[in-house]
């Protein structure tokens, strides 16, 4: 967990340290930003030209590993989310099942075995 550097963990302040960065996530979220706004085409200036070019590779890097870590971070959250509902609703389909499906069962033979009445003495709901 110590190496999830894109969620400010003690290891994010030793790389932090050795880059020389002032606010290496401040500056990463910000140059991350400018990039989905350049994506969009709205132009603005590059905030990482602020910096000197030493700390400026290191924000830029940063920056990756904070788009991809957090994505990464948000898919397993919600794939964890999903399977544990799935689960839920699986079993308790599984409880109704075993609860109801030999009523169910029943039922289903039952109407099969009726005998269905031929056109001679049958008037349709109609009324015609």
């Amino acid at each position: 967990m110590q190496f999830l550097v894109f969620m400010r963990t003690d290891v994010y302040f030793v790389l932090q340290d050795v880059a020389g960065a002032r606010n290496l996530y401040a500056d990463g979220a910000a140059y991350a930003r400018w990039w989905l706004r350049r994506a969009a085409r709205r132009p603005g200036r590059d905030p990482s030209l602020a910096l000197p070019a030493r700390e400026r590779r290191a924000v830029r890097w940063y920056a990756l590993l904070l788009v991809v870590g957090t994505a990464a971070c948000l898919t397993a959250a919600a794939a964890v989310t999903a399977a544990v509902l799935g689960g839920s609703w699986a079993v308790w389909c599984w409880a109704w099942w075993r609860r109801h499906g030999r009523r169910l069962r029943t039922l289903r033979r039952a109407r099969r075995a009726v005998p269905v009445a031929g056109p001679a003495g049958h008037q349709s709901r109609g009324g015609r």
